[in-house]
């Protein structure tokens, strides 16, 4: 089995709960929605096989991966998961895709106009809304929808790719204040790294 990945790096989880946190990072090519603020665009790819792929996050000599894209699920992530154990394990998805493979922390990334759900949803340990397209109540409702209670709600400020844009930031404050979710800045944007 050969997977597309764009890249493979080291850096710091640059959202979500584990924001800050040195890991090592698989970018997946491809995706199944076609999103027009996407931050990940991708015009080139590696094929690798799930030996390649391990061997070069072992290099990076992190305990931590993150399997991110683009949408990883596209490919199948349980002979990746297996032969990576036993380091910890994130997934980055939007949540459409049905999960394969095992993690140890799953971040969703719900889109405003694909409301079908894969059982990502269930497995999530944390959902990041884009701030815009979401707002306040278009979040709510995909929470009552999908009965989603004591998970983590963040709110990330769209970008212009690698730039913050600071009105969009103001907007995700003034709803973590009102609701009690969590503003998550991107951190790797802000200290201009990958």
């Amino acid at each position: 089995m050969k997977y597309k990945v764009n890249e493979i790096f080291t850096s710091v989880i640059g959202e979500g709960r584990w924001a800050g946190t040195p890991a090592a990072f698989v970018r997946f090519y491809g995706c199944n929605l076609e999103c027009e603020y996407c931050d990940t665009p991708q015009a080139t790819y590696f094929e690798l096989t799930v030996d390649e792929v391990v061997k070069a996050v072992k290099r990076t000599v992190q305990h931590r991966v993150v399997l991110t894209g683009g949408e990883p699920l596209v490919h199948d992530l349980e002979p990746l998961t297996k032969a990576l154990f036993p380091l910890l394990i994130h997934l980055e998805t939007n949540g459409t895709r049905s999960l394969t493979g095992n993690f140890n922390w799953v971040s969703v990334s719900p889109k405003l106009t694909t409301f079908s759900c894969g059982d990502a949803i269930k497995r999530a340990d944390e959902f990041k809304f884009t701030v815009p397209p979401w707002n306040e109540s278009s979040i709510r409702a995909f929470l009552d929808t999908y009965n989603i209670v004591e998970k983590t709600v963040l709110l990330q400020p769209q970008a212009d790719g690698q730039l913050i844009i600071w009105e969009n930031v103001r907007k995700c404050y003034d709803i973590a204040l009102r609701t009690g979710w969590t503003l998550s800045v991107q951190l790797h944007k802000l200290i201009g790294v990958r």
